[in-house]
């Protein structure tokens, strides 16, 4: 292979190639990726302060809204403050056997007032940022 083809082939593996990172050994996540979430064990709902979606589980899948379908009644006294990763559910089971969910009547005035404070909370921390 003459010279310049040589040179060519080294250039383009040293510029053209991608780099690839494989980190193969799973890490908690580092303090500036956690997010404060607000937990709902009556109901399996996670809020996302940061963000301002809720997770919730719709069958067998874990979808997240920024507005949560009204046939969930939150309940201040059943918030749960946690700090976690970007997907919260998949310590679904860790955090429902530790924080057993309550029974409470579906008071329809309390559940607006805590999606108003959810709201409030993500507004105040978009703010900060």
């Amino acid at each position: 292979m003459n010279p310049f083809r040589l040179c060519l082939l080294a250039l383009v593996l040293v510029f053209g190639a991608p780099a690839c990172v494989v980190d193969p050994i799973p890490r908690p996540p580092l303090p500036h990726e956690l997010h404060d979430y607000h937990f709902y064990p009556s109901v399996g709902v996670y809020f996302d302060v940061v963000t301002g979606y809720y997770h919730y589980r719709r069958g067998n899948v874990w979808v997240q809204v920024d507005v949560l379908p009204p046939g969930f009644v939150l309940n201040s006294h059943d918030r749960v403050i946690l700090q976690l990763g970007p997907h919260p559910h998949k310590r679904y089971g860790e955090h429902h056997k530790k924080y057993r969910s309550k029974r409470y009547d579906k008071d329809h005035d309390a559940d607006r007032r805590e999606r108003e404070e959810n709201n409030r909370r993500h507004k105040e921390h978009k703010h900060r940022r």
